[in-house]
């Protein structure tokens, strides 16, 4: 096992996390400059060729001042058949980027893409490749606190399925007794058994077993007390500023319940920064420019 020295069979890449084929002019796109995921208009919305609508609700009443004879402080859904309600229906369509024949050339390579992963899942797999960072696995829900720990996210920029080239991002999903035990760092090179999965789009590696380290990193090392402590005292960030979402302290967290802002993901600030704009970004830009 290890990074080949045999001819590759095949190269990969993620194209369900291309960002140059489509782009989508909605308010929540917003924060990312309307850059949108090929997975998030085929796969979420499904909304390619034919659009998403969506509807604005108004209250002429609460617009001059009024109290709403309901209580309701804001329109919604039970005001549908108030005299002092009205409904604008939005329809947005996704900009395609590239020409029809392009496009084309996108849905095979999409294809085959899934078919490849297809073909590996259920399977152990031999990777290797060079960790990039590691940082705690964050899940937003509805404890007092609003999120938990689910262990640590280890990310790769590329890597290998034994001679099978990944050029895209990877990321491992490891416990916190892995930690524990191997403390992985940014800058390790090393190998080690899995499974493969699609989650979102991404391309996960789950189910660790016996990594091997040929080089050690000089990244820092994330622990149990560590991650427990940065998670207490970080905060969610209102916004999603691009070089929070670069920076080694930001991590986007996925919300686990419709309770948290809706199937949405934001941004969790490890060093419990609130305001942007106070973060001393200067002092992690070296790193993210040998990223």
């Amino acid at each position: 096992m290890g990074i080949p020295k045999t001819k590759l069979k095949v190269e990969i890449r993620n194209p369900l996390k291309r960002r140059d084929i489509f782009r989508c002019t909605h308010t929540a796109h917003k924060n990312f400059d309307f850059s949108v995921s090929a997975y998030h208009i085929l796969e979420v919305k499904k909304c390619y060729p034919d659009g998403c609508i969506n509807f604005h609700w108004n209250c002429s009443a609460l617009k001059q001042g009024q109290r709403c004879h309901r209580g309701f402080t804001t329109p919604g859904k039970d005001c549908t058949y108030c005299r002092n309600f009205t409904e604008d229906k939005n329809q947005r369509i996704p900009k395609l980027l590239v020409s029809a024949e392009e496009y084309d050339n996108f849905l095979d390579e999409l294809r085959e893409f899934e078919f490849y992963f297809e073909n590996i899942k259920f399977k152990r797999i031999e990777f290797s490749g060079i960790v990039q960072y590691v940082k705690p696995l964050i899940v937003e829900n509805g404890s007092q606190n609003g999120r938990k720990a689910e262990g640590f996210l280890m990310g790769f920029a590329r890597g290998y399925f034994g001679t099978d080239f990944i050029n895209d991002k990877l990321y491992a999903h490891i416990s916190l007794s892995l930690q524990q035990r191997y403390g992985f760092r940014a800058g390790d090179r090393v190998e080690f058994y899995c499974y493969a999965a699609l989650e979102r789009g991404r391309i996960i590696l789950m189910r660790l077993k016996s990594p091997i380290f040929s080089e050690r990193g000089d990244g820092y090392i994330w622990d149990k007390s560590k991650a427990s402590a940065a998670i207490s005292s970080g905060k969610f960030l209102k916004s999603k500023p691009k070089k929070c979402r670069r920076c080694p302290m930001g991590i986007l967290v996925d919300t686990e319940s419709e309770r948290c802002h809706g199937n949405h993901r934001r941004i969790f600030c490890l060093q419990g920064v609130e305001n942007p704009r106070e973060c001393v970004y200067k002092i992690y830009e070296d790193y993210i420019k040998k990223e």
